[in-house]
């Protein structure tokens, strides 16, 4: 992290520091780096160092190129099954988003089926992903026509929230990955992956290496969405372009 942003992990960490009844951040970091602090606080460290923003149907016309994708593609589809990832996937929005996308198709193709992956580094997004719970407000960037079918209105000490519908959940996991890990574990030959406003956070190194490694995820045929304001890379040479942030794999990738 650039020294510009001390001030504010500072901040971020000032509960941490109170909770453990510690005076300073040199001993709190001498915690974290100790073998029980990588146990015990290293979730917790994650948790408030990193900034997680999303909603359903964010940056919606990527999401209406994908429904035309899907009907339009025949390979994108092919054996009529999909999986698809979302790499930053935070609360759970994105990915339930990508799933209605998917339903929606499959009612014009029943034969048609999918699944989504979600990932997040900070265990705490992924527990409310896999809860499936949000608050009424939430629905304000759902298209009306995504609402009866797909989400539950709480009743009794559930009022002013809402559930993703099983039909929904059913095709959605989640799990824990860090995109500077050694390794990935996340099935190859996907479809679609979505890494969106998260490279943002990275320097071009990383970002080159992580943009290579979700590539070597894609089958041929497949497509990655990338984050509108973020930029070209050389690990995107290969690709083609299909829209401002939108890729395809060719078919004879090497």
């Amino acid at each position: 992290m650039p020294r510009s942003k001390r001030s504010l992990i500072e901040t971020r960490l000032q509960k941490r520091l109170r909770a453990l009844d510690m005076n300073d951040y040199g001993h709190y970091i001498e915690y974290l780096f100790s073998i029980e602090g990588k146990t015990r606080e290293l979730p917790f460290f994650i948790d408030e160092v990193t900034t997680n923003k999303t909603s359903f149907f964010r940056e919606s016309t990527q999401f209406d190129l994908l429904a035309a994708l899907l009907r339009e593609d025949r390979g994108l589809t092919q054996r009529h099954g999909l999986t698809a990832w979302s790499v930053a996937s935070s609360t759970g929005e994105e990915s339930y988003t990508l799933a209605m996308i998917f339903e929606e198709h499959r009612k014009l193709d029943p034969l048609f089926f999918y699944s989504v992956i979600g990932t997040d580094i900070s265990s705490s997004v992924l527990a409310t992903a896999k809860a499936a719970v949000y608050d009424m407000k939430d629905l304000d960037t759902v298209p009306d026509a995504f609402v009866k079918p797909y989400f539950l209105r709480g009743t009794g000490s559930r009022t002013g929230q809402i559930r993703i519908h099983p039909i929904i959940r059913k095709n959605v996991r989640f799990s824990q990955i860090n995109l500077l890990g050694d390794e990935y574990r996340i099935e190859t030959g996907l479809g679609v992956i979505f890494c969106r406003n998260v490279l943002i956070y990275f320097d071009k190194d990383r970002q080159e290496k992580i943009v290579r490694r979700l590539i070597d995820h894609l089958r041929p045929g497949g497509y990655l969405f990338m984050g509108p304001t973020e930029g070209l890379l050389d690990a995107h040479r290969p690709l083609s372009r299909v829209a401002a942030s939108i890729f395809r794999k060719p078919n004879s990738y090497v």
